[in-house]
């Protein structure tokens, strides 16, 4: 992936999972635990809570996920500001509705002001319950962030 916009003050974080995770999906999303950082300048990350990013300073922010789903079904991905407690705002969403296909692709993304402390969570899931389960594929889900202002 390059970046054709410059980071603000050198801020940017890549983060990804290098191993299949499969969870039971549940309405409204389950975080993604990733596991490896690609770089990360300016602290959005830690291992102590491997499904987040943190708000460093307060500006405008780019933020991405993307992720391919090994297993046919219906899901979306969410990208979260300040989820906790099943309670947050919804700063991007992506739905596709190709189910029977394998190993579909999607990409969220979303441009924000955020508030130094925000926490952003990337996390997937499904519009209705159901009994799914789903395994992201390995090096899916890439997720970003980049100060742009």
């Amino acid at each position: 992936m390059t970046f054709i916009l410059q980071p603000v003050g050198q801020q940017i974080a890549r983060i990804r999972r290098t191993a299949v995770e499969t969870k039971a999906f549940v309405v409204g999303g389950n975080p993604i635990t990733f596991t490896t950082v690609d770089f990360d300048i300016g602290g959005f990350w830690s291992a102590t809570n491997p499904e987040r990013f943190t708000i460093p300073n307060t500006g405008t922010y780019m933020t991405g996920c993307w992720l391919q789903m090994p297993n046919a079904v219906i899901w979306d991905i969410h990208i979260w500001k300040n989820k906790i407690s099943g309670v947050g705002v919804r700063i991007a969403r992506k739905y596709t509705c190709r189910a029977g296909v394998a190993n579909k692709q999607i990409l969220a993304h979303s441009f924000s002001v955020l508030t130094a402390g925000d926490i952003i969570t990337p996390e997937y899931g499904i519009e209705t319950a159901g009994n799914y389960t789903a395994g992201i594929a390995p090096n899916f889900p890439v997720a970003w962030i980049m100060r742009i202002g």
